[in-house]
């Protein structure tokens, strides 16, 4: 007698289906195994990026920085690069419009895509961009030299989350803190795309629009917000945390009201439901709430608005959340009360962007209407992908996720004393979710019935957009590019200068507090001062001369004594800055350096590659 037939009829049943479930699994997997790895397409896109890789390559030694001007550093990239340029963006076109989409094709295409944007610069300057990510630095190298925050200093230590991760990557791994910030840039891209890739599985089953919204976040995302910096980090956690509670919220069992919702979103792994997925989501939000509080406030948000989209049976994660961020701002509190404010009613200042002087360099104002046209284009195409969708369904249900994620940020608006920043990061927490509704409710990528419509479609679009992204991402490199010059400059006044020394700057381009001497030095709750032409209202380029500048630092200098030492910068980061903006002629600063020299009440303590320090008497 076989086993088969002392077996239980149940367990035979089970048996049955097993066999069946087995010869199915094995079925398709033998067609897949018949089946070639990738089309036509995709081998091609996949040869188009390797091309792209090694013309970066042979590229990189002739990309000459020195050529930095208004057009940024399009000036100084050679032909080859822009034929390398080329050649990634049509792997990841191709890549996209491929039918079947290979995944890891469109993945490998878009790497190489993010390093020749992303990297060149990495490469070639040899020091992290941006003046404001320096003091990032000297966080870090801070609390790994004495190990606890210095609260009273400055906001940055009263949320240390991002500076301690950092510290362990260093430990565990040696990598200089210098270096992870040279390439953050790169890393943090592609996490971030990352993060709205898996995201975006809780809301559409196919990975195509994922992918592709991935790719046009990357595209239209101008604001430089990928730099070393607690909310580069904590950004795409906080995407990771929408895509676990939205998992978590769709395997829930809801009110009748919230059915046709419930039936835009895809459950994906029980896990998220389970004590562990909860613990996660509330560990993740906790390391965004101690690194970046305006991306904390932001999430809980979007977080509570979505609780208030599909009426939770278990509001109490919000709570929970709100606790935690609650707890952090409590502890924080006494910087806040002497230095700032948690909240201030601003008369909607915030909506309009942060002011900035007016560039006089050629090109420069070219350069700076490229971020308008990429916002223009992506409110345009929400709102017709968003109309169009209206139409065909009469309904708006399928909006509803997406525009309360966009929306509920901008809430902070209203009270978040952050500056006129606010308008600019209410657009990066909105961006992933209009991309999402452009690709799906517009392009409708994954509806799409043939290559052709696909490629007719979203061919023009990626082009396009991948063309804006060279001069949103590379043409403000007059005041983007740090000259590593000036990096030694500033480490050689922190860390032979005595403490409490303040360091004078010509103008506010200048890499500061690089070190873990961080607090030793004279603070200024104004981080863009002291800088002279700040303070001297009457300087005017065109007749102002060296004579002029030195007698104003000499009375600047004494009135801002208080029995400090006294220290004046000039850098070619500063000289760049002051070009950009016409605001000093060039011939000008060369006389004003050269009476520095002589004048008694100067001393040239520091001088390397054209990056000057004087201590003032």
């Amino acid at each position: 007698m076989t086993s088969e037939k002392l077996a239980p009829k149940g367990v035979q049943a089970v048996a049955g289906q097993n066999k069946l479930h087995w010869g199915v699994f094995a079925e398709k997997v033998a067609t897949k195994l018949k089946r070639p790895r990738f089309g036509a397409r995709n081998r091609v896109a996949i040869a188009f990026a390797v091309l792209a890789l090694l013309l970066w390559g042979f590229a990189l030694p002739s990309v000459e920085v020195e050529r930095i001007s208004g057009w940024g550093l399009l000036t100084g990239l050679p032909t080859i690069w822009y034929l390398a340029y080329v050649s990634a963006l049509l792997a990841v076109v191709m890549a996209v419009v491929a039918k079947p989409a290979s995944l890891p094709a469109i993945v490998t295409a878009f790497l190489i895509f993010l390093i020749l944007l992303m990297a060149t610069t990495s490469v070639k300057y040899g020091v992290p961009r941006y003046s404001w990510s320096y003091k990032h630095i000297g966080v870090t190298e801070y609390l790994m030299a004495q190990g606890a925050p210095a609260r009273d200093v400055d906001i940055y230590q009263n949320f240390p989350g991002f500076f301690y991760l950092i510290g362990l990557i260093h430990i565990l791994t040696g990598i200089p803190v210098m270096l992870m910030a040279r390439y953050s840039e790169l890393v943090f891209s592609a996490l971030t795309a990352a993060a709205i890739y898996w995201t975006l599985g809780a809301l559409t089953r196919s990975a195509h629009v994922r992918v592709v919204t991935a790719i046009m976040f990357t595209l239209t995302n101008w604001l430089g917000q990928t730099y070393f910096s607690p909310q580069s980090a904590a950004f795409p956690v906080s995407i990771v945390v929408i895509g676990i509670f939205l998992r978590a919220v769709a395997s829930r069992r809801w009110r009748p009201n919230s059915g046709q919702i419930l039936q835009q979103l895809w459950a994906g792994r029980p896990v998220w439901t389970s004590s562990a997925g909860l613990i996660l989501c509330v560990v993740l939000y906790t390391f965004v709430v101690i690194s970046h509080q305006f991306t904390a406030a932001a999430l809980l948000l979007q977080l509570a608005a979505l609780t208030a989209l599909f009426r939770l049976r278990r509001p109490w994660l919000i709570f929970v959340f709100s606790l935690v961020l609650f707890a952090w701002l409590v502890q924080a509190y006494p910087y806040f009360s002497r230095h700032s404010s948690l909240f201030d009613v601003s008369r909607y200042e915030s909506i309009r962007p942060p002011p900035a002087l007016d560039p006089v360099l050629s090109g420069a104002d070219v350069m700076a209407e490229v971020p308008y046209l990429i916002t223009l284009h992506v409110a345009l195409a929400t709102l017709t992908g968003a109309a169009l969708t209206i139409i065909r369904t009469r309904s708006v249900v399928s909006l509803l996720v997406p525009a309360f994620l966009a929306a509920a940020p901008a809430l902070i608006m209203v009270g978040q004393p952050h500056g006129q920043e606010v308008i600019l990061r209410c657009y990066l927490f909105a961006l992933p979710w209009c991309c999402f509704v452009i690709v799906r409710d517009l392009f409708r990528v994954d509806l799409l019935p043939d290559l052709r419509r696909i490629t007719l479609i979203l061919t023009p679009v990626l082009i396009s957009l991948g063309v804006l992204a060279v001069p949103a991402n590379l043409g403000h490199e007059m005041i983007n590019h740090i000259y590593p010059a000036d990096v030694t400059a500033d480490q050689w006044f922190e860390e032979k200068t005595p403490p409490g020394s303040e360091l004078l700057l010509v103008v506010p381009a200048h890499p500061t507090r690089t070190t873990r001497w961080y607090d030793l030095h004279f603070l200024h709750e104004d981080s863009l001062s002291p800088s002279l032409l700040r303070e001297a209202p009457g300087i005017d380029a065109p007749t102002t001369t060296g004579r002029d500048l030195v007698t104003f630092t000499r009375s600047y200098v004494e009135s801002r004594s208080g029995g400090q030492d006294v220290y004046l910068a000039i850098g070619p980061t500063q000289r760049s800055y002051m070009e950009l903006y016409g605001l000093i002629e060039e011939s000008t600063i060369d006389d004003y350096i050269a009476r520095l020299k002589r004048d008694p009440n100067f001393l040239l303590v520091y001088e390397r590659h054209g990056s000057y320090l004087f201590q003032a008497f």
